[in-house]
């Protein structure tokens, strides 16, 4: 089991980035972006980790909700707190500009949890938006649902941990290519078959 768990786990995390970019994406007010604590983009998430977000351009000095959601997340779709992995959502405020500060989403990411793609909705209090409030509105909610290199779905987590014995396996395999020089015989891409067919062959 652990081997089979070694040889998918990069290939499942590959396929999510691929089947979300596959789908459409929804105008939004504002950008609103995934990262990590310090600010810095992020779109892919661990077991253990936590999620943080950060937007511009939203409406100046009002309040949001800040919801996750399983991408995607259309014009006029009702939120969901079922789909909210983190437990509940969070009330931000926006400073004068309509900026928000990096701010905490979801904690400590369970990595039983199934891999999927999700978005991050900002959106609108009912103070200023009334019956909107609860809706994705693209005229007065912010929006994540495009990655960094430009594939649609906010994050995806969790993504599959290596086990420990995969990175030595990768070691190894650094370390035939390192001993490559010029032996009598010794070819370094032969010999990376022959590896490649010892760790696949149980």
């Amino acid at each position: 089991m652990a081997i089979t768990y070694h040889k998918l786990a990069i290939p499942i995390t590959a396929m999510a980035v691929v089947i979300s970019a596959l789908a459409g994406s929804a105008a939004a007010l504002g950008t609103v972006t995934s990262c990590n604590e310090t600010g810095f983009p992020k779109d892919a998430f661990g077991p253990g980790e936590n999620v943080y977000v950060m937007a511009t351009g939203l409406n100046a000095s009002t309040w949001y909700m800040i919801w996750i959601q399983d991408y995607p997340v259309n014009d006029g779709d009702v939120l969901d707190p079922g789909e909210e992995p983190s437990g509940a959502g969070e009330f931000v405020y926006t400073d004068g500009s309509g900026n928000l500060p990096v701010t905490e989403i979801w904690t400590n990411i369970n990595g039983t949890l199934e891999l999927k793609t999700y978005d991050i909705v900002v959106d609108e209090g009912p103070t200023t938006s009334g019956c909107d409030f609860g809706n994705y509105n693209q005229t007065i909610d912010g929006l994540d649902n495009t990655t960094i290199i430009g594939a649609p779905g906010g994050f995806i987590a969790p993504i599959p941990e290596l086990p420990s014995f995969a990175l030595a396996d990768i070691g190894a395999m650094v370390g035939l290519i390192a001993l490559g020089r010029r032996k009598d015989g010794f070819s370094p891409i032969s010999s990376l078959f022959s590896f490649f067919r010892i760790q696949t062959s149980c």
